[in-house]
């Protein structure tokens, strides 16, 4: 019997060792040992994916959501809630790699498998749970930067987190804040197209900002933004900024403007063409009025003559 639970993550705690990772992996193979795992083929793959987001580092897997956003979106109904264990699972004998729930997931924690051909997700380590154990990573994480916890021990605060927001279980990185730095930004609208949860404002040509009551944290905006913008900061700090300065939109720099507009072009509608007038032919010349007396065939050869002329005189030329 499967006692309910869920991952906490402590970004401030995690020191980007991938130890993670490999235990995911290891976790999910045949031999359920490294050095066999290696030589299997294919190779296993981690459920969990550490990334970088400015100073800190994160583990990203799935949050196995109250009202997960990838189970209707699989369009081959691969993806189910189980109601006892509140675990998301995978069915990857129906799985067709079709990515819609990658695209759905609000935390990053759906990704294509290395060949691209299937999803790959977060199980819970299922079958460690009903032996009583918990997780791979979160026992394998050597600074507890992965908790595995039991409903019934999560705190107010964990509980609010999982349950306050439609569709997300514990949405809020607590010990993380991301904010656009209007200076650098280029309005290229890629965080914007890429939030799940619409947190992010600014029109074309506009320097946007992070709504931070709609923010899921997720770092999606943070890994996406081809010139660092957005800045991942740590609560005090942020606090600090918005006192000091107000987080809103100013004008961008002469130098961001313009690599604004260039970025902007391909989602600016393009102007219709003006209508051109055409430009009429010219007449055509009228043939020469042949002299009295001569016939056909000499004129013939006058034309002829008079092309040859012409020729020679474009390559004098």
């Amino acid at each position: 019997m499967i006692q309910p639970g869920m991952l906490i993550v402590d970004t401030k705690r995690c020191i980007a060792c991938k130890r993670c990772m490999t235990e995911c992996a290891v976790a999910h193979s045949r031999s359920k040992d490294l050095a066999g795992a290696m030589r299997e083929t294919p190779r296993p793959e981690p459920r969990v994916w550490v990334k970088e987001v400015g100073p800190f580092a994160a583990p990203y897997q799935c949050r196995h959501c109250e009202t997960p956003p990838c189970v209707p979106a699989c369009p081959n109904a691969a993806l189910s809630k189980d109601a006892a264990s509140g675990i998301v699972v995978l069915n990857l004998d129906a799985c067709a790699g079709a990515a819609k729930c990658v695209k759905k997931c609000p935390f990053l924690g759906i990704q294509m498998n290395l060949a691209g051909a299937q999803a790959v997700k977060c199980d819970l380590c299922v079958t460690r749970l009903e032996a009583g154990g918990i997780p791979a990573c979160a026992e394998a994480c050597p600074v507890d930067a992965i908790i595995y916890k039991k409903f019934e021990d999560l705190t107010d605060e964990e509980k609010a987190l999982r349950s306050g927001r439609p569709g997300a279980a514990l949405v809020r990185r607590t010990h993380i804040r991301y904010w656009v730095d209007p200076a650098k930004c280029i309005a290229c609208r890629k965080c914007w197209m890429i939030c799940p949860a619409q947190a992010i404002q600014g029109e074309k040509k506009t320097p946007h900002k992070v709504l931070q009551d709609k923010c899921v944290t997720c770092g999606g905006c943070y890994l996406v933004c081809p010139v660092n913008a957005v800045q991942a900061m740590d609560p005090e700090k942020f606090d600090e900024v918005a006192q000091a300065e107000p987080l809103t939109a100013a004008e961008p720099a002469p130098e961001a403007q313009a690599a604004a507009e260039v970025a902007a072009e391909p989602f600016a509608e393009a102007p219709a063409p003006e209508p051109q007038q055409a430009e009429p032919e010219p007449a055509p010349a009228a043939p020469e009025p042949a002299a009295p007396g001569t016939s056909k065939k000499q004129r013939r050869i006058e034309r002829k003559i008079k092309r040859k002329a012409k020729k020679g005189k474009g390559g004098a030329n």
